[in-house]
């Protein structure tokens, strides 16, 4: 079944956690290859008028953040991932995965496949995606870590030189929530994902996020 999630306007200079707080939420609760761990984790995403603006937040029993350099393998840590396709019937694809350090790994695939896929070495700094992390720490399931941050139009259109959302009426999709080194390893998504082994690099399987308004 193909999910869909409305993309709706926001002010460049709205405070994202708030929105986020009061808006509709993405709930990644597809956890399809274990059964023991499942993480409550949610994501919203909303456009203004030069970004994409993104906040993905999860509760977890034991958190893990080892890494600490820009596109370090943060899918072993506790991880909170957002791939989207800026393109109408195109497979190529960005991957944006954040520890709770706020430690982020940037990916492009021209050919929306794994094998395509690499990490983007000289994408510019946090300051520019405008990330900021909060953490709040609890008992159990209750300590919660958040991440925010914009995918900027001028970014994209490095890459996909005639991206425009308008046109396009919103983009395609995946939230995940991993931890492939944590206590308890574990793989979820947004959009169910129809493979035997976690496998995020599967474009096929995005699920719709219309533009509104």
């Amino acid at each position: 079944m193909e999910k869909s999630y409305p993309l709706v306007r926001i002010s460049k200079d709205a405070d994202i956690f708030a929105a986020a707080e009061k808006g509709m939420r993405a709930a990644v609760e597809e956890y399809r290859w274990q059964s023991d761990y499942t993480p409550r984790a949610e994501a919203f995403v909303a456009v203004s008028e030069d970004a994409l603006r993104v906040c993905l937040t999860a509760w977890e029993q034991e958190i893990r953040a080892e890494g600490c350099a820009r596109n370090d393998m943060v899918c072993q840590d506790s991880c909170l991932e957002f791939f989207f396709a800026p393109t109408e019937g195109k497979l190529a694809y960005f991957n944006f995965e954040f520890n709770p350090h706020g430690t982020l790994y940037v990916g492009f695939s021209p050919e929306g496949t794994r094998e395509s896929s690499a990490k983007i070495c000289d994408a510019p700094d946090n300051a520019f995606f405008r990330v900021e992390t909060r953490q709040t720490l609890g008992r159990g399931d209750g300590s919660r870590w958040q991440v925010a941050f914009d995918v900027p139009f001028v970014f994209i259109r490095r890459f996909v030189p005639n991206f425009d959302i308008v046109q396009n009426g919103g983009l395609r999709g995946n939230f995940y929530k991993c931890g492939d080194l944590t206590a308890t390893p574990h793989w979820g998504s947004w959009n169910p994902v129809g493979t035997g082994a976690p496998d995020f690099h599967r474009p096929e399987y995005f699920g719709k996020m219309p533009l509104e308004g």
